[in-house]
């Protein structure tokens, strides 16, 4: 049968090995906290970012359906050639000429009357694709690299807490992989633990 004082002896060997084998620990997890929180904020900062200039997006895509339909209707066209034209506005003459036949005024017609309306709105719509939506496209790449910079910085900073504290971290080549899809869906953060 032990002594209680062999028990508390080697209990306190034990504690104090203990005790400093996890001394880094809590400051480890602090730092690793934080990085974590600056994902956190990063990404709410983006969020906001992005949703600000969302109402200029709708408000624009309504136009630019708006525009559509009356090329549509001031020219008689089916929906396959309004977007033909719309998507080339620096070859309007061509198109135009090509277009023609389909239109239900008549070539004759649509090339004597409609395709003046037709051009205005091709040129509007070209003119809010130069402008506008342009400027909505930059401020929101912009939104998304700062984003990525910030993931990029908190993440290496729990990488490397992380591999501190005997984990794996960030595989290699997965930060560079956080931009997303083609659809501007964001990509995933992986911290490897253990």
């Amino acid at each position: 049968m032990a002594r209680p004082t062999d028990v508390t002896g080697w209990l306190g060997q034990s504690g104090q090995a203990f005790f400093d084998v996890l001394t880094p620990y809590p400051a480890m997890l602090g730092t690793a906290t934080e990085a974590y929180r600056e994902i956190g904020d990063a990404w709410e900062v983006f969020s906001g970012r992005v949703r600000n200039p969302q109402p200029q997006f709708d408000g624009l895509c309504t136009r630019c359906l708006g525009l559509l339909q009356g090329i549509e209707n001031d020219g008689g066209l089916p929906a396959a050639d309004a977007r033909r034209l719309i998507m080339n506005p620096d070859q309007l003459s061509g198109t135009l000429m090509a277009v023609a036949p389909h239109s239900s005024l008549g070539a004759d017609r649509f090339l004597s009357g409609a395709a003046d309306k037709v051009r205005t709105h091709v040129i509007d719509a070209a003119g809010l694709r130069r402008g506008q939506l342009e400027t909505l496209i930059a401020q929101t790449a912009t939104a998304r690299k700062a984003c990525l910079d910030a993931i990029h910085d908190a993440t290496a900073m729990a990488s490397r807490i992380t591999k501190q504290a005997g984990g794996k971290g960030v595989r290699p080549g997965e930060a560079s992989q956080i931009p997303g899809d083609d659809h501007g869906r964001p990509g995933r953060v992986r911290l490897v633990l253990g």
